[in-house]
């Protein structure tokens, strides 16, 4: 999930993005952007869902960014959380059930070895 607070005015378009890089680092694919300029001044974004899947298996990168742009007095803001929904469980109340440990198990259970958050 992806939120942008756009907490400046027109005309400064600030933006705010999730950007997924191949091994070589190039750009494949933007699965989140936002930008001020298409919406209200000072805009407070909701949350919004976004997801990608890989065509083909490989090391990916995700790059998560905000940019301020034509000044630096009201710099935006992005906010992101669970890099990894799907691997998520839902629920669960058990001590045992820390969300830090529960993602790190169902990584392990993905078979995923290694992930770089920019």
């Amino acid at each position: 999930m992806a939120a942008f607070d756009y907490r400046d005015y027109h005309d400064f378009d600030d933006s705010a993005f999730v950007r997924v890089r191949d091994s070589l680092n190039n750009l494949i694919a933007t699965p989140w952007y936002e930008h001020g300029l298409a919406r209200p001044n000072y805009w407070d974004g909701p949350w919004t869902y976004w997801s990608w899947t890989a065509a083909v298996a490989g090391n990916y990168q995700l790059e998560y960014g905000v940019a301020n742009l034509g000044d630096n007095s009201l710099p935006s803001a992005a906010l992101f959380d669970t890099p990894i929904p799907n691997l998520l469980p839902c629920c669960c109340s058990a001590p045992a059930c820390s969300p830090g440990r529960l993602w790190q198990e169902k990584i392990e259970e993905a078979g995923i070895k290694d992930i770089f958050l920019l």
